[in-house]
């Protein structure tokens, strides 16, 4: 019987007793089955399970192969095959499976084709999954829930709020790209009632494409606002399938809690100069847009090519520690701050940035963990890339997940140290783990080089602490003394 808490409309990670938490189960290749490392964490290696025609079995999914095909332990020939492999789901019993608690938090695999008496193992050299008998460590495997999958209502409840909705325009779009807005506009000066206008955008130049969508530059053509810029990022929703959640929720709703000036609340405006601002929304079958505000300066990134004085450094600092500390007090973490993602309103003398691109943030409650291994090389905290401190690696992975917020510290450190010096604070995953998991200690010889302060040097020890448990909160950093001077 199925352990209770096997959930088919949940996405798992499944990690094996025998090859440890930092390697979990994928289908890279999107047929053959073979331990990942956790860091390659993807759609290819998240798993899902659905009811078969056999009560008590179910079929293995993944994210990216969708429900079309199943891990299955036959070959085309019918016969029992020595690696597991994913097939066109079907009635065929090598793809129902079996899914036991066994031992304390470990769950065993049995194939109806194969029997009772073989379960999912992994080989001891290769970490082949592979279907052996008798009962072995490397036959225990752990479900970590990876995200809810909402199969039944696939958009989340982000997508269906009334903020949300409400930042929602009513929009046409027209083969080439160009876009038709219609709403209510009003000229309270004039006393002029409300009326219903359309307005017209052009699509005028790709600003940058991602791994995530696309930006375009567009021009209002015709309407209250003809002859303003704006950013409009474009998500294309068949990157994920239709069976799983649509990814874009948590951008929406994070630009509805922090980018949109229809939010009435006062502490949200009292911060809104720390983000990028929205416009509103659409969507088509194919994509959904984010209209943002056009800051012709572009990001960070554009302003450095050499380090920054110091001065020009904690004017930035300071600013994006106000944003994320709003962003954490409203149980929020970006998840992915690096100087592309920090766009510049207004450069020196008298700097004025903002937090943008909000794709891989999350809102965390009480028991939330942060569990999507997203990351950009030089600005990721350790834990996500799977590195940890001897005293960590000995924690309940429950433990450092916790702290969700710890990863946007790490990465605040990391562009602080990149402003300084030019360069990213660890050149490799080698140099990065000698400094975790080695305790080798922190090098300040390059911001020694570049005359940084006491107080700088020490700031950016502070976020960069290799263990997320110790990393000071942003709004302790807001009263750094540093920060202040």
């Amino acid at each position: 019987m199925a352990p209770e808490s096997l959930n088919t409309s949940r996405i798992y990670i499944l990690s094996n007793n025998w090859s440890g938490a930092r390697r979990i189960l994928g289908s890279p290749d999107s047929r053959g089955l073979t331990m990942v490392s956790i860091a390659d964490c993807d759609a290819s290696s998240q798993w899902m399970f659905r009811e078969t025609s056999r009560p008590g079995y179910y079929y293995m999914h993944t994210v990216e192969a969708g429900t079309s095909k199943a891990v299955d332990v036959l070959n085309d020939e019918g016969a029992e095959s020595k690696h597991m492999v994913l097939t066109e789901t079907g009635a065929q019993t090598g793809q129902f499976w079996r899914v036991d608690a066994w031992g304390d938090g470990f769950y065993r695999f049995s194939n109806l084709f194969t029997g009772e008496d073989k379960h999912l193992d992994v080989y001891f050299d290769t970490y082949g999954p592979h279907l052996a008998p008798a009962n072995c460590i490397g036959q225990h495997w752990t479900l970590g829930v990876h995200q809810e999958a909402h199969q039944e209502n696939r958009e989340s409840s982000a997508i269906s709020s009334d903020l949300v909705q409400d930042l929602r325009l009513e929009t046409s779009i027209s083969p080439d790209g160009d876009t038709q807005h219609t709403y209510m506009h009003s000229e309270p000066d004039s006393g002029e009632r409300a009326v219903l206008v359309t307005e017209n955008w052009k699509q005028s130049r790709l600003l940058g494409r991602g791994g995530f969508g696309s930006v375009w530059l567009e021009t209002c053509i015709s309407g209250p606002r003809q002859g303003e810029f704006r950013a409009v990022k474009e998500i294309k929703k068949q990157d994920i399938s239709a069976d799983f959640t649509i990814d874009y929720s948590r951008e929406l709703q994070a630009v509805a809690k922090f980018s949109h000036r229809k939010v009435a609340r006062p502490d949200i405006h009292h911060y809104s100069h720390c983000f990028v601002q929205s416009n509103g929304w659409w969507d088509d079958q194919s994509s959904v847009y984010i209209a943002m505000e056009y800051l012709h300066r572009g990001d960070l990134q554009n302003f450095l090519q050499e380090p920054l004085s110091e001065d020009d450094t904690k004017q930035i600092t300071k600013q994006i520690v106000e944003g994320l500390g709003f962003m954490h007090d409203q149980r929020f973490a970006h998840r992915d701050l690096k100087p592309q993602n920090i766009l510049v309103a207004r450069d020196r003398p008298n700097w004025w940035v903002k937090i943008a691109d909000f794709g891989l943030s999350k809102r965390f409650d009480g028991n939330t963990a942060l569990r999507t291994q997203v990351y950009t090389w030089g600005y990721a905290a350790p834990e996500v890339l799977g590195i940890f401190t001897r005293h960590d690696i000995d924690l309940p992975r429950g433990a450092i997940e916790e702290y969700s917020t710890a990863v946007d510290i790490w990465s605040l450190g990391s562009v602080v140290y990149r402003m300084r010096t030019g360069q990213v604070a660890f050149e490799d995953i080698r140099d990065l783990s000698q400094y975790v998991a080695w305790e080798r200690p922190f090098s300040k010889d390059l911001l020694i080089s570049r005359n940084s302060s006491a107080g700088c040097t020490q700031f950016i020890e502070s976020c960069l602490v290799p263990s997320p448990t110790q990393r000071p909160a942003a709004s302790q950093l807001a009263g750094d003394v540093w920060l202040n001077a």
